[in-house]
């Protein structure tokens, strides 16, 4: 438990560290130099078009943005039923480690949701060098002085990724798997749902590069403190695993 600690919260300082620190920047399309949220994002507007526009590929969308959330939201609802069934049937081992998937496949969108709801980071498409009207701010910068929202009291929702959120919130199968091989499928399948989701919303000029490894790893110490809470004590032995089973 403790390296999951250790490596999740070494994600954040180093995510700030690449980001957000002042000076460290890369060419953009223009050839200035520019912060790396902005070279990496320049690759995904060309012509004043993003590469993924609102309505371009409906089917696309289908998949990755709606079908994916139905994906996830029946992946967390399962796991609470079976949950319910095993405390019903006295099998508590088994019901918390499903109760634990439903938490995190919950309370991690969940959170991030609440931190895009406070953080006021605007996404790429409302930024003035993509044909917005927001002026680029890196996530823990300030606003210009002189910048006036064009509308009192608007704020931006764009940190960190949403969308992305459900995918890493998988980083919990890894949590559940008991052998190396069945961890590094984890590792695998969560990486890869994250990160389709979080390119694919790059390619829409809904979030930045940043945004998507700040999730990732927030997402990472979330589920680790919930395993502590729910799974420290959790025995290994297949007895305990069954521990309702043979007491009828």
């Amino acid at each position: 438990m403790r390296i999951h600690y250790i490596l999740s919260v070494l994600g954040l300082l180093l995510s700030v560290l690449v980001f957000e620190r002042p000076g460290l920047e890369m060419a953009g399309s223009d050839g200035q130099q520019v912060p790396i949220d902005l070279a990496v994002q320049d690759h995904f507007y060309k012509n004043g078009k993003w590469l993924i526009e609102d309505g371009q590929y409906p089917a696309l969308h289908a998949v990755i943005y709606d079908g994916v959330k139905i994906v996830l939201v029946t992946v967390g609802i399962l796991p609470l039923l079976y949950s319910a069934y095993c405390f019903y049937g006295k099998q508590t081992v088994r019901a918390r480690k499903a109760l634990f998937l439903t938490v995190c496949l919950s309370l991690v969108p969940a959170t991030i949701s609440l931190l895009k709801a406070t953080t006021n980071v605007y996404v790429p498409s409302k930024v003035e060098r993509y044909g917005g009207n927001v002026p680029y701010v890196k996530a823990f910068d300030a606003y210009p002085n002189d910048y006036v929202p064009s509308r009192p009291g608007s704020r931006g929702r764009g940190f960190p990724a949403g969308h992305a959120s459900g995918g890493f919130a998988l980083i919990a199968l890894v949590f559940l798997a008991k052998t190396l091989r069945g961890k590094i499928v984890a590792w695998t399948v969560a990486l890869t749902m994250g990160s389709l989701m979080g390119i694919y919303q790059m390619a829409r000029g809904e979030h930045y590069l940043s945004h998507n490894f700040f999730t990732l790893f927030i997402a990472w110490l979330m589920i680790t403190v919930i395993a502590q809470l729910l799974l420290k004590r959790i025995p290994e032995s297949k007895a305990a695993e069954n521990d309702a089973v043979g007491k009828k």
